[in-house]
């Protein structure tokens, strides 16, 4: 089952965005306090948060069965739920970071992104890159979720099967995995 790895992955790669999008963050609301420029940038971070937020509303329901009763009796019911509505809902994310990066385009043309003061002028560079590489264009944070979702999906089909033949070892396997997503989510909402 690759799919655990794959989902783990791409899962990091969200939570290390996350922290990057943070510190950059905290580096520019503190060192640039002027009103019109940080309501722009605190849009663009409300878009931004949304696709975490959206990341931990999605995966929670699948932490929270951590028992073996609890996943024996809702595991089937969330499974289909979760089959039924992930296409439509994986677009959620590409349109927060379509949001985020109209708000970007208005912050590359303030004068505060043109600055020659070494730190905000690092922290800027960081926000382009981020922003060209995560959030606008290819939304590489977008792929990575799309891609949890999918392998998860994936995932989800390989564990009702074994469930049907052995609903013991089905929640094993399945705890091996969401134990780990649950750790990820923890950091995910601490930083949130």
């Amino acid at each position: 089952m690759n799919n655990e790895l794959t989902v783990l992955k791409e899962l990091s790669t969200v939570t290390v965005t996350q922290a990057e999008w943070l510190e950059i963050g905290r580096t520019i609301t503190s060192h640039l306090p002027k009103p019109e420029f940080l309501q722009t940038f605190n849009a663009m971070a409300g878009e931004v948060s949304k696709v975490y937020g959206f990341v931990i509303d999605t995966l929670t329901p699948f932490i929270e069965l951590n028992s073996e009763p609890a996943f024996v009796e809702n595991f089937d019911s969330l499974m289909v739920s979760y089959q039924a509505s992930y296409l439509a809902e994986a677009s959620k994310p590409r349109h927060y970071c379509d949001e985020a990066f109209e708000h970007f385009v208005e912050i590359q043309q303030s004068k505060e992104f043109s600055t020659s003061y070494p730190l905000l002028k690092h922290t800027f560079d960081r926000l382009d890159y981020i922003m060209d590489k995560y959030i606008a264009n290819d939304a590489w944070v977008v792929m990575s979720i799309e891609t949890v979702m999918k392998r998860l999906s994936r995932w989800l089909n390989a564990i009702a099967e074994l469930k049907k033949v052995d609903s013991e070892d089905a929640f094993w396997v399945y705890q091996g995995l969401m134990k780990s997503i649950a750790e990820y989510l923890q950091l995910i909402r601490q930083r949130g």
